[in-house]
């Protein structure tokens, strides 16, 4: 049986429901441009985590961006489709690349028609780059989520920087992509360490409830935990009213 403690759900778990739609959004559009830049350095994602869909949708915008921009920026000069593309010529050189190594993606995550992988997560983020393991900072190997968040953003930010120099636009593309690639990573994490969070403190609340309510022990004594509002003077009412807080989930088994 399933625990869950009504009471920390309902005092301490509050949602802000704003605040929540806001950074999913924040999340959603942040994709998109990680991803751009993730099928460079990631291979083998899970089959729901990589959309080919989505990649062939951005590489049409990033096809007509140029074009946009040369024209309005572009008072005098060559503003034809050939000279556009000549004068961006990295530009296109890049949405290639992206589509071929997207193509090579699709073709990692294919599996036949009506049968499911059950070896590998379908939201999987890819393989990282054995050579980022081996950066060492401060004399300790990074992990994972160092590399998502600093370390593969750094070395697009690099790249980004050396071609923005040469004045070429894919430049300042890369760099703003690098920017929402380790702020994407770092918000998918720290969502992350909230939910763990929440799921100790749910814990802690479970097992100091009765010390804190029925026995009356501060929170110094129950490890911070303190369950605030008047406490009925009769213990044995305390005891069931902590009993009341406790709802039990039944587990469902598997057909």
């Amino acid at each position: 049986m399933k625990k869950t403690n009504l009471y920390y759900k309902t005092v301490f778990k509050r949602k802000e429901v704003a605040k929540d739609i806001a950074l999913i959004i924040l999340l959603f559009f942040m994709s998109w441009p990680r991803l751009l830049m993730e099928v460079f350095l990631r291979k083998n994602f899970g089959e729901r985590y990589f959309s080919f869909t989505t990649v062939i949708f951005l590489s049409v915008i990033l096809f007509f961006m140029p074009i946009g921009l040369d024209r309005a920026l572009y008072y005098s000069g060559d503003t034809t489709f050939s000279g556009i593309v000549i004068r961006n010529i990295t530009w296109y050189i890049y949405i290639a690349g992206l589509i071929y190594v997207s193509v090579l993606r699709q073709k990692e995550i294919r599996r036949e028609i009506g049968t499911f992988d059950f070896s590998k997560f379908s939201a999987y983020d890819g393989d990282i780059q054995p050579a980022f393991y081996k950066i060492k900072i401060w004399g300790k190997e990074v992990n994972r989520r160092q590399i998502s968040i600093f370390i593969e953003p750094a070395f697009l930010f690099a790249v980004g920087v050396i071609l923005t120099l040469c004045i070429q636009k894919v430049g300042v593309l890369i760099i703003l992509c690098s920017l929402c690639y380790a702020f994407s990573y770092q918000f998918a994490y720290t969502r992350g360490d909230h939910f763990i969070l929440d799921t100790i403190d749910e814990m802690i609340c479970n097992e100091e409830m009765v010390a804190s309510f029925v026995d009356g022990r501060r929170p110094e004594e129950t490890r911070g935990f303190e369950m605030r509002g008047n406490a009925p003077i009769d213990p044995a009412f305390r005891k069931q009213v902590i009993d009341n807080c406790i709802e039990q989930e039944p587990i469902t088994e598997a057909l």
